[in-house]
């Protein structure tokens, strides 16, 4: 799937996308991003709470980068908000490249969670991108 056709996806079916490959792929010891407690990625498991706690990491980590990350982040957060008036597919690309870069989120993971960003959060947002952002993962 394009990009654009997973922007015309809603947000249960794009977190479903996230834990369905999930689980379907075991080289997540390669991830930086430590998964939450508890969080068995094995057959069986209900793809769409994996997706809902992998994303849910996803997304701290992410907020963390653009809105606080320290001077190590610097390169990474300056192409994220550069992409960001560049249009919808752009920023999903650029935020495609930093999970999978940065933080070693499997591709097709990092796809369907840069649709849901752009979508559910970059979107919405506008200029107040952290403040939205800190109160979308703090409930």
């Amino acid at each position: 799937m394009t990009i654009e056709e997973l922007f015309a996806l809603d947000q249960e079916d794009l977190v479903e996308r996230i834990g369905k490959a999930t689980i379907a792929n075991q080289e997540f010891s390669s991830i930086d991003i430590p998964f939450p407690d508890g969080l068995a990625l094995t057959p069986g498991r209900d793809p769409l709470e994996a997706g809902r706690r992998v994303l849910e990491r996803i997304e701290r980590e992410l907020h963390d980068l653009i809105c606080s990350g320290g001077a190590a982040e610097k390169e990474d957060r300056a192409s994220i908000k550069a992409a960001a008036g560049l249009g919808n597919v752009t920023l999903a690309g650029t935020l495609v490249a930093v999970l999978t870069g940065t933080f070693g989120v499997e591709h097709s993971v990092a796809i369907a969670a840069s649709a849901i960003l752009v979508k559910y959060v970059f979107n919405p947002a506008g200029d107040e991108l952290c403040q939205f952002w800190s109160e979308r993962i703090s409930r």
